[in-house]
C-alpha cells in the first residue's frame, strides 16, 4: 500500500475505490497485529476483520470484466456446460465399464516381485489406471505391466488400444468439438 501511494501520489491513490478498500483492510490488519496481538480475549471479535482480506483476492474479477475476449470465452464455456455434462457422463460410464473389464481380466494377476502402482487389483486402482490410459499418461508403463501378466497378448492389446482410441480420440475430442461449436455459434451471433 505504501509503495502504491508513493508511486501514484496520495490524490490519485484515493480516487480509486478499490484502493480505499485496500487501505481500510491494511489499516485494520495492522491495528490488529500491533495492538491486539497479545491474545486479549475481550477483543477477539476484532479479529473477524481477517475475513475482509479474502475480498482483496476478488479484485482479480475486475480484470475479467474489462477483458472482452475473456468474457467471450467464459460465455461460450457457460453456454456449453449442458452439452459437456452429457459427454462427461458418457465418459464416466465408459471409464467405469473399462475399469470393471480390466479388473476381470487383470485383477490379482500382478504376481511379479515389483507390482506397479497402476493396477487392476481393486476398483479405485482400476478406475485410476483406466483414467491414466484415457489421458495417455504413462500408458507405456501400464502396457508393460499388463503384458507381464498371464493374460493373452492379443486380448491385452485389444483392451488397451480400444480404450485409448475410444476414450482419447473419440470422447475427449467430443469435448473439443462442443467447445469449437460454441465458438462458431458465438461468431455467427456476433456477425448478425
Amino acid at each position: 500500500m505504501g509503495l502504491k501511494i508513493f508511486g501514484m501520489g496520495i490524490t490519485e491513490y484515493l480516487k480509486d475505490k478499490m484502493n480505499l478498500f485496500d487501505a481500510i483492510i491494511v489499516t485494520l490488519s495492522l491495528i490488529e497485529l500491533f495492538f491486539f496481538g497479545g491474545g486479549n480475549s475481550a477483543i477477539a471479535a476484532f479479529r473477524s476483520v481477517r475475513i475482509f482480506r479474502i475480498f482483496r483476492v476478488l479484485r482479480v474479477t475486475r480484470l475479467i470484466r474489462q477483458l472482452h475476449y475473456m468474457m467471450v470465452i467464459i460465455d461460450v464455456v457457460a453456454k456449453s456446460v449442458e452439452d459437456f455434462m452429457y459427454i462427461f457422463m458418457l465418459l464416466i460410464l465408459f471409464n467405469y465399464i473399462y475399469a470393471l473389464l480390466g479388473m476381470q481380466l487383470y485383477g490379482g494377476s500382478y504376481n511379479f516381485s515389483d507390482p506397479p502402482r497402476m493396477n487392476f487389483d481393486d476398483f479405485f486402482s482400476a478406475y485410476m489406471t483406466v483414467f491414466d490410459l484415457l489421458t495417455i499418461e504413462n500408458w507405456n508403463d501400464i502396457l508393460t505391466s499388463t503384458l507381464r501378466t498371464e493374460v493373452n497378448y492379443g486380448i491385452t492389446l485389444i483392451y488397451l488400444i480400444s480404450w485409448i482410441f475410444m476414450g482419447n480420440y473419440v470422447l475427449l475430442n467430443l469435448f473439443l468439438a462442443i467447445l469449437l461449436s460454441g465458438f462458431d455459434d458465438e461468431t455467427d451471433d456476433n456477425s448478425l
